[in-house]
């Protein structure tokens, strides 16, 4: 199967309104990745692997997919494209690219 490539412009990308109702998986220099979804917590995680599950779970639920996002402890911000793995209906991990980042 091709892969789908992803269209992306910058010039018309609010990224601050993006922020604000995508999936957001943040860190800091020492804590667990935090994750957010329309600008409402769903929980935390140990592992980015683990935080990338959690929020696309929540995504599932919520029949809501909007951007990716991850904001890493300085604030640069990357857009990810993502391809959950699933097994028997659960999803189980995923792959992830980056598309654009923001320093």
């Amino acid at each position: 199967m091709a892969r789908r490539s992803i269209s992306f412009d910058p010039e018309d990308f609010d990224l601050e309104a993006e922020l604000e109702t995508g999936l957001v998986i943040s860190s800091g220099s020492s804590g667990p990745y935090r994750v957010a979804l329309d600008g409402e917590h769903v929980g935390r995680a140990d592992d980015f692997d683990d935080a990338l599950v959690l929020g696309l779970e929540a995504m599932e639920r919520a029949k809501y997919w909007p951007n990716v996002f991850y904001v890493n402890e300085r604030g640069n911000v990357d857009l990810l494209s993502v391809r959950p793995r699933t097994r028997k209906g659960k999803i189980v991990g995923a792959s992830h690219e980056i598309v654009h980042g923001w320093v």
